[in-house]
């Protein structure tokens, strides 16, 4: 007799738990708050939107070990970069949980086997470069905030941008990101939402 084979589903998620620096990881957080998104919701996006993004491939392109196929672009891997060893500073390490789906996991393995590396170590790379050295996590949250703000918080946000271009003497460019960050890092108490932060802060200025 037979023994019955379980057929896979289709759309079955795939655990993926990345080790990243504790500072990444407090990022995360606190985007998940601006965005009022689980962690690990921002985690999966943010790794999808990765793989998918040119401006993300661009930095690991000496970094290949084998060829990489992404979006019609090939990044052609380099075999005597595999073995090499790179010395790391200990610090603070955090686990972020994932689960990613079939389509997105298969895409992570094949970027983690041109790397040379696991999926787990390759996907928080991925966030790593998000974070500092690509603006994916900033538009993701510029995105999803403003999708979620009602239109009397999105114009007061896009008012206290204008005003603090035109009145910084200093021409520094502030993003919504940026101004985000400022609010949720003054106004974040206990339990309260990101509306009542920008709320808040809007009462304050």
């Amino acid at each position: 007799m037979e023994a019955h084979v379980r057929k896979e589903r289709s759309d079955k998620k795939r655990d993926c738990r990345p080790t990243i620096p504790s500072t990444l990881y407090e990022t995360f957080d606190r985007v998940s708050y601006i965005t009022m998104k689980p962690i690990k919701t921002v985690g999966e996006t943010i790794v999808q939107h990765s793989l998918e993004s040119q401006l993300v491939m661009e930095q690991f392109a000496g970094q290949f070990v084998r060829d990489y196929w992404q979006n019609g672009t090939l990044y052609v891997g380099n075999q005597t970069l595999e073995g090499s060893k790179i010395i790391r500073v200990p610090e603070r390490k955090h686990k972020m949980t994932m689960r990613l789906s079939k389509p997105v996991f298969n895409e992570l393995e094949n970027f983690a086997h041109a790397l040379g590396k696991t999926t787990t170590s390759s996907a928080g790379l991925l966030l790593k470069v998000a974070v500092t050295d690509t603006p994916v996590l900033q538009q993701y949250v510029q995105k999803t905030v403003m999708t979620e703000l009602d239109a009397g918080r999105k114009q007061q946000l896009k008012e206290v941008l204008k005003y603090i271009h035109t009145h910084n003497e200093e021409t520094v460019d502030v993003t919504l990101f940026h101004l985000l960050d400022m609010i949720v890092t003054k106004f974040r108490h206990g339990k309260h939402s990101l509306k009542d932060a920008i709320d808040a802060f809007m009462k304050n200025h």
